[in-house]
């Protein structure tokens, strides 16, 4: 296993980490990978990432969240920043209230959207990005479960961004 900066990747609700298994496995060969499932009520979801990642002894991370999961990411790097060593964001909703505060993320972004996403429309993906001061990437023939439906597709464009950050 290389000493590639670990990635955690925390999936929306409702749903399930299944919809990371293709995905997990191909980043799995270059990094290590945690994929915790998210209780659907109870415990603050940033304290189990935190929790599960500081077990593993995987701290700092590269954090991916889809859909309702990359709110859980974002409120992750803005309440524990040296945690979180780089940030993607795969089909996000409207982050409300936590746009007042995404210029206080600093660590790099990246934003990936599926071309016919329906439930998290283009459009809100490059809002999101322009304040991240994030690079957008589109996945073709992808809709709102692109990192499940377009898992190879995902992992390249994963895998260069991991690769520029260092």
């Amino acid at each position: 296993m290389s000493s590639a900066t670990p990635i955690v990747l925390v999936h929306g609700l409702p749903g399930s980490s299944l919809v990371w298994y293709e995905l997990a496995a191909l980043l799995a060969a270059e990094r290590r990978v945690l994929v915790p499932e998210r209780a659907a009520r109870g415990a603050d979801p940033v304290e189990a990432i935190l929790a599960a990642a500081e077990r593993e002894r995987a701290v700092p991370f590269v954090l991916a969240g889809h859909s309702e999961g990359g709110l859980v990411a974002l409120r992750v790097a803005l309440e524990r920043p040296n945690a979180v060593r780089a940030l993607v964001l795969a089909a996000p909703p409207d982050v409300g209230d936590l746009r007042l505060e995404l210029d206080r993320i600093s660590c790099p972004a990246l934003v990936l959207c599926g071309a016919r996403d329906r439930t998290a429309p283009v459009d809100g993906a490059f809002e999101l990005a322009r304040r991240l001061r994030a690079p957008v990437r589109t996945i073709a023939a992808a809709g709102h479960l692109l990192v499940s439906e377009r898992a190879a597709a995902c992992a390249a464009i994963l895998v260069r961004f991991l690769d520029g950050i260092g």
